[in-house]
């Protein structure tokens, strides 16, 4: 009988990392599933849009003419300032067919239709707003929202 007792010594160190590992994985797992891919198309969209207004900006500097985004709640289109004064649509950077880029599924702008004008200085001008006001434009989708500020005055766009 005293022999019994003594090879029984309980959980071993290996028994307990495998056990801790499994865990691991399994809360991994888990963690992916609650996060949805919305969420992701989101934060794209806002980068995206960002990079366009930061086009825009170096666009209205380097040419001297005035550049503008004109933001709809499912899309946004390029334009520039042509000679005659008229607002003419610009294809975007990274898609050379197309003025306008349309949000992916799921992905809107909830800040209202906004049009933001940068001068030769890239500073930026809301359309509606006053002029030296910093710009917010909000995306939401799956159930996150992310807000593009454009800085007033310097136009930088974080």
């Amino acid at each position: 009988m005293p022999r019994l007792l003594a090879n029984n010594a309980g959980v071993t160190l290996i028994e307990i990392i495998a056990v801790l590992v499994i865990l691991g994985v399994v809360a991994a797992v888990a963690a992916d599933r609650f996060t949805s891919s919305a969420t992701y198309s989101v934060v794209a969209q806002a980068e995206t849009l960002k990079t366009h207004l930061r086009y825009a900006q170096f666009r209205a500097m380097s040419d001297d003419l005035q550049w503008q985004v004109v933001l709809q709640p499912d899309s946004y289109t390029l334009q520039r300032r042509a000679d005659g004064g008229n607002w003419v649509n610009s294809n975007l950077p990274d898609d050379p067919g197309t003025a306008t880029h349309i949000f992916t599924d799921g992905v809107s702008m909830t800040s209202g239709d906004q049009t933001i004008t940068f001068d030769q200085w890239g500073s930026p001008t809301p359309l509606v707003g006053p002029a030296s006001a910093t710009i917010t434009v909000t995306l939401t989708g799956g159930g996150e929202e992310v807000a593009v500020v454009v800085t007033k005055n310097t136009g930088f766009i974080p």
